[in-house]
């Protein structure tokens, strides 16, 4: 699974269909009202433009050195537990 596919389905996981869904490629657009969105079929509406996730080439990267490059995704996964209630709320950083 490419990251951006990991990211889509960690921020927007009630619109992910299911599992499979990580071996497809997703439509990122652009509206004219200035907002991103993230699709597995083609939108149609008003956009300025659509285009396949794969096409656009976009790599994560990691911010600091001593870190995975899906350390901050995870980071957030972690966040979003806390928010749930999955897991206690504390000011320090989950270990890995």
């Amino acid at each position: 699974m490419d990251e951006g596919t990991a990211i889509f389905k960690q921020l927007r996981v009630n619109e992910v269909p299911a599992d499979s869904f990580s071996g497809m490629s997703y439509w990122v657009s652009y509206s004219s009202s200035g907002s991103y969105s993230m699709s597995a079929s083609k939108p149609s509406g008003d956009f300025v433009w659509s285009e396949l996730a794969t096409n656009l080439r976009v790599t994560f990267q990691g911010i600091d050195n001593d870190k995975g490059s899906d350390w901050y995704l995870w980071l957030t996964g972690q966040a979003r537990k806390m928010f749930r209630g999955e897991t206690p709320v504390t000011k320090e950083i989950p270990a890995r």
